[in-house]
């Protein structure tokens, strides 16, 4: 069996794009017999400013598909579903992660059609799909009129290089860490909800001295005057983005990590800070949740002021971080990346047998 995974171009406050496919990729290669063959595929010169962008994505990398032989062909982000016009029927997989850009309504007219268009088609060449999660799951089907019997579940795992320091004081000595440390991780998009974050953050701060710690896409202009108006002003370090090995070390040495999205698909962070033993405050809704279990303080994103006490309680309570990050530890041992290669190996096999 042949199979060609299709590469999402490399925005970069898309991470969690880059992490699944090159995870994938590696792990799908430990997880196939001999006989077996899984390229990781991009588009080379990949222009991500417009219009060039749309020239590239939905013309250059069509063509560059089209060419492209295997028995199975796996489209990587739900984005690109498109690709699968250029693709055999019957021969398809599109991951889909989220419906984030429509249910927000950030997405453009164009975005949402083009978008439609490719997700509909995929499902009219006889597209297998995999969804992140639950909420993903219902999104496509009933966003994008997906059959059920069409979508099958994979969760994304985590990498080994997440775990516990065996030395976190000397971690947090070397990142110059001298009061709690609270991360806050991913980029700025409204539906991200770093506005609740922050507002948790100096809700919390009434009652403990911490520090803010931004890592991924900086504050917006909005944000940092939200930043002012909270209290935080001298309180808040911005890292931008960091390297996976930085982003580890940033995990192990913190006290709490504050994720509230009011719209999620997965929460790559959230599993991500559990296996460091970094105790999380995050939603009670979307995929995020669905994640998180139990083995979280999970509350309403919208409320600031439970966030803020679920972070103090953090903070403020050994016995009750313990318990979190044993929670969080135990939980995240239930994902891991080569169970994901394994169930989207098992759809492979599958799609390329006709079944």
């Amino acid at each position: 069996m042949r199979a060609a995974l299709y590469r999402p171009f490399a925005d970069p406050w898309r991470q969690s794009m880059r992490v699944y496919a090159d995870q994938l990729h590696v792990h799908l290669r430990q997880v196939v017999d001999g006989t077996d063959t899984v390229t990781l595929l991009s588009l080379p010169g990949a222009r991500l400013s417009p219009p060039a962008r749309y020239w590239d994505q939905y013309v250059r990398y069509q063509r560059m598909t089209r060419r492209t032989a295997a028995d199975v062909h796996h489209i990587l982000d739900h984005g690109y579903a498109h690709l699968a016009a250029a693709m055999p029927a019957g021969k398809i997989v599109v991951t889909f992660h989220d419906a984030v850009p429509i249910r927000s309504g950030l997405a453009s007219f164009g975005t949402r059609r083009a978008l439609e268009i490719g997700m509909r088609r995929a499902a009219a060449k006889g597209a297998r799909f995999i969804a992140d999660s639950e909420a993903s799951k219902r999104d496509a089907i009933e966003l994008f009129g997906v059959p059920e019997s069409s979508l099958t579940i994979v969760p994304l795992g985590v990498d080994p290089r997440f775990r516990p320091s065996t030395d976190r004081n000397a971690l947090r000595h070397g990142l110059g860490l001298t009061k709690p440390a609270v991360l806050i991780v991913g980029h700025t998009q409204p539906y991200m909800n770093v506005e609740g974050a922050l507002r948790a953050a100096a809700a919390a701060r009434e009652s403990v001295d911490l520090e803010v710690v931004k890592i991924g896409a900086p504050l917006t202009v909005e944000q940092g005057t939200l930043v002012e108006a909270e209290g935080l002003r001298g309180h808040v370090r911005e890292l931008g983005i960091i390297d996976d090995e930085r982003l580890a070390d940033w995990y192990a040495a913190a006290d709490a990590l504050v994720y509230l999205p009011v719209l999620s698909g997965f929460g790559l962070p959230v599993l991500e800070a559990m296996a460091s033993g970094l105790p999380v405050v995050t939603s009670n809704t979307g995929g995020v949740a669905e994640v998180a279990g139990r083995a979280a303080s999970v509350v309403d994103p919208r409320d600031a002021r439970a966030a803020g006490a679920a972070l103090a309680a953090i903070l403020s309570d050994d016995a009750h971080r313990m318990t979190l990050v044993l929670r969080g530890l135990a939980r995240a041992l239930e994902f891991s990346w080569r169970q994901t290669a394994e169930r989207t190996l098992g759809v492979y096999r599958e799609v390329a047998d006709g079944a």
